[in-house]
């Protein structure tokens, strides 16, 4: 899917306290494009990563996927369309604490009325190793096999969209090395688009295409 990203403004308060944290706003990513949003802190980055990915309402503008807007009027068809093709992975991992490895990455589909596809699930936890750690408990895996599960429950639903907010904040270099590199395999492999939220022009340079956001504007780096 395209996402086309029209005059978008995101506001917070109003009359002396209203803050506009992104400003007419407007860019398209492309079908199977990996593009990094890069900025300083409190520019707009994650404000604008949980609109397009559906998360938080605009202001004003649009936000289309191919030829649909996002219906942030309906919260059942909101969330139906992020649930189906849109994985999220955070800085934070967001793993359930009592649930195993396995049990974490299955949650999408459960939440979908779906069956896991094992065979698939299969090849996705082989492809990012960690088909060796299924049973252990969040508790018992390292920062990196942790976002390494995040990242499978992300494609368990086989989205088009994977969206990640600063990925490889709480992972130290080799483990930050290894996650972007199966990002990159994972978008290359299964031809999602891949947006990721960083603060490292390392990470940022790897990338196809840079949006810079600036105190609530963009620009663009090819």
């Amino acid at each position: 899917m395209d996402i086309r990203v029209k005059d978008l403004v995101k506001n917070y308060g109003s009359g002396e306290t209203l803050v506009q944290a992104v400003k007419k706003c407007s860019f398209t990513i492309s079908q199977g494009e990996r593009v990094a949003v890069v900025g300083p802190s409190g520019s707009g980055k994650t404000t604008l990563l949980n609109i397009i990915g559906g998360l938080d309402a605009m202001t004003s503008g649009t936000v289309m996927y191919d030829d649909m807007p996002l219906p942030f009027d309906n919260e059942d068809k909101l969330a139906n369309f992020r649930l189906k093709n849109i994985g999220r992975v955070f800085q934070s991992y967001n793993l359930i604490p009592e649930l195993t490895a396995y049990e974490n990455i299955i949650i999408p589909a459960l939440l979908n009325s779906a069956k896991p596809d094992k065979d698939y699930i299969r090849y996705v936890v082989s492809m990012l190793e960690i088909d060796k750690r299924l049973s252990h408990y969040p508790s018992e895996l390292s920062g990196g096999q942790q976002q390494r599960v995040a990242i499978a429950r992300a494609l368990t639903n086989k989205p088009s969209v994977i969206l990640c907010d600063e990925p490889t904040g709480n992972l130290d270099e080799k483990s930050s090395d290894t996650v972007i590199s199966l990002l990159k395999r994972t978008s290359n492999e299964f031809g999602c688009t891949l947006v990721i939220v960083t603060h490292d022009s390392g990470i940022a340079e790897q990338m196809d295409r840079i949006i810079t956001i600036t105190d609530g504007s963009v620009s663009e780096k090819e």
